[in-house]
């Protein structure tokens, strides 16, 4: 009975051991200077936002001209090719499938 406890307790210690080992392996090291990070997510000009709105402000203005000089149709319709609904409805007719009375069986 002494050899399978000893089975046992070694199973539980080598499980135990690799599992401690594994969480230290992955476990993220802590960062001693986080001012790196708070640094670079305070904007360096005073004005940062203010300039990006304006500069989002063009892109709308420059698209907005653009859209208004480029009058095209995206969709070109091309008159002498059939129209697909049309080629299409006899297809979406129920057909009428004759039915053969079935004969009674003899009692």
């Amino acid at each position: 009975m002494k050899n399978s406890e000893k089975k046992i307790f070694l199973t539980l210690a080598t499980t135990v051991g690799i599992s401690l080992g594994t969480l230290l392996l992955t476990s993220p090291v802590a960062a001693n200077d986080n001012s790196q990070i708070n640094n670079s997510l305070i904007p360096r000009e005073p004005n940062f936002f203010q300039q990006g709105r304006e500069q989002f402000e063009r892109e709308l203005q420059l698209l907005i001209k653009s859209s208004r000089t480029n009058q095209e149709t995206v969709l070109k319709v091309v008159p002498d090719k059939p129209n697909i609904q049309q080629q299409l409805s006899p297809l979406e007719k129920p057909q009428v499938v004759p039915t053969v009375p079935i004969e009674s069986e003899p009692n």
